[in-house]
């Protein structure tokens, strides 16, 4: 699975959009309907925008730093 970066207010989160769910690491799943646009019955469309202000809208933060980056 391979994560793109997204930084919201100076945090730097990594997201993966699967069939679903939209993961955020270190945060959680999230099903892709409450985060992107319903576009009918089968199809729902998550941009970069939604999972911002889906993140802005929640207060998300991340967990936990991964340990393994290095700086």
């Amino acid at each position: 699975m391979s994560y793109r970066k997204i930084e919201v207010d100076g945090t730097v989160f990594e997201y993966s959009v699967g069939r679903s769910h939209v993961k955020i690491k270190h945060v959680g799943a999230f099903p892709k309907h409450k985060v992107g646009h319903v576009i009918d019955e089968y199809e729902v469309r998550v941009r970069p925008g939604d999972i911002v202000a889906f993140i802005k809208f929640y207060g998300l933060k991340v967990k936990r730093e991964d340990k393994r980056r290095k700086a």
